[in-house]
């Protein structure tokens, strides 16, 4: 540019122009031109030193801004190579590098400052131009370039970069996270804005219903707000606005449905205790069964007890769900002490099945071992243990025979044999509630 401009001027007739001119001329197009050559290059255009000497000072005046202007090419070995000759022909690099990067870091620290401590959706948008900003800074930074120390310029400009990777790196992942944020934050607050505007439109919905239909449906979509309120994350500027509306708008809906919701819940609660409670006695009913299920008897008991003790003691029907979970806690007791009796009885039977292991072991390796009777009384022993209302007392009287008949086998002189009772005692059920 300064080429064409000083060769059109040179063509031009005229007075030849002075020092104030061909600064007024550069300075337009590059401030920092070095002053001593403007002024060798204005004295060479004198009158009086003739036309020859005007066009030498305009010939290296042209020449001086060609060398200059081709040492900063973005062309890395040239670049490298200058800077290791003549870095003093760097400096309108250096200068751009300086000005970009003074740019970058001021306008991330900005940028930082207004998504940390933003208080509205201007912020946002602010911090948002402001991010964009510093990344344009930053990639008119050369990368190849960043090795090079530029100590002349540094010296004389008090430079506050370093120009290393690790610097430039750490500014673009700053610039990064920055512009994630704003990502964020912008989401945030489409969310904020759907959630509000879906609030108020259930608010005159259910303002304008005529029946109970209507009124469920926009206390539905008055819900389904709140929820949506409540998925904008808290670390936003939309999260901690929706707090308040929030509050606000749980409020109103609690106000709004009242004790009927209320009596709803607790109605669904009672309710689903029972089918729990059904299940339960269906379950633990035709006794015995094995303890695995009356564990889960147990556990059905459990849930519906849990149910009916969410039930607060200000509710109308809390006497009621005291009442059924004074029952359901007995039940219960009863389902463990079945599991208990039911564990008992089966490890009795495992025991005198070992000693009826035992006493064959014996009997088949010598009829008259003295140890067949302490066996027998063993059997004996474990199978009183079994309880009449268990899975295993069946076993058990089957056992009981063999017992006796071992008995009369090897102590024909015994008191009379164990009497095997004929039928097992009645068994306890559950009512269905």
């Amino acid at each position: 540019m300064l080429f064409r401009r000083l060769e059109k001027l040179r063509l031009q007739p005229g007075e030849p122009v002075g020092l104030t001119e061909i600064q007024a001329i550069v300075h337009d197009v590059w401030p920092d031109f070095d002053p001593g050559l403007l002024k060798s290059a204005a004295r060479l255009n004198r009158p009086q030193n003739g036309s020859w000497r005007w066009g030498c000072g305009l010939t290296g005046l042209l020449m001086a801004i060609g060398a200059i202007g081709t040492a900063n090419l973005p062309l890395p070995p040239l670049r490298k190579a200058v800077a290791n000759s003549a870095p003093a022909l760097l400096v309108p690099s250096f200068w751009m590098m300086d000005r970009d990067y003074r740019t970058a870091t001021a306008d991330t620290a900005a940028a930082r400052q207004l998504l940390d401590n933003a208080t509205s959706a201007a912020d946002i948008d602010l911090g948002h131009s402001k991010t964009q900003s510093a990344q344009e800074a930053l990639n008119r930074l050369p990368v190849w370039f960043l090795g090079e120390k530029p100590e002349i310029y540094c010296s004389l400009c008090r430079c506050t970069w370093q120009f290393t990777f690790d610097e430039f790196e750490a500014l673009r992942r700053t610039i990064g996270r920055l512009d994630t944020r704003v990502f964020q934050e912008r989401n945030a607050q489409a969310l904020l804005a759907q959630a509000n505007e879906a609030i108020a439109k259930a608010r005159q919905q259910h303002k304008a219903a005529l029946n109970p239909t209507d009124k469920n449906s926009a206390l539905g979509n008055w819900q389904a707000g709140i929820d949506r309120l409540r998925e904008i994350p808290q670390d936003t500027l939309a999260g901690k606005q929706s707090q308040a509306k929030m509050v606000a708008a749980e409020r109103d809906f609690q106000a709004i449905t009242g004790a009927a919701a209320g009596q709803q819940l607790v109605g669904g609660l009672i309710a689903g205790a029972k089918e729990y409670g059904f299940r339960a006695a269906l379950a633990a009913q035709n006794p015995p069964h094995p303890a695995e299920q009356w564990r889960t008897v147990q556990n059905l008991w459990r849930e519906a007890l849990g149910l009916l003790q969410q039930i607060k003691a200000d509710d109308p029907d809390f006497v009621a769900a005291q009442k059924l979970s004074a029952e359901y806690q007995q039940n219960l007791q009863i389902a463990i002490q079945r599991e208990a009796i039911e564990r008992q009885s089966q490890a009795a039977i495992d025991q005198a099945d070992a000693a009826i292991a035992q006493w064959r072991s014996l009997a088949a390796a010598n009829p008259s071992n003295p140890r067949l009777l302490g066996t027998i009384q063993t059997i004996e022993d474990q199978l009183e243990r079994v309880h009449p209302a268990s899975t295993a007392y069946e076993k058990a009287t089957q056992l009981r025979q063999f017992a006796n008949q071992a008995l009369q086998r090897y102590q024909p002189i015994a008191p009379s044999p164990l009497a095997v009772p004929a039928a097992a005692p009645p068994r306890s059920q559950l009512t269905l509630p």
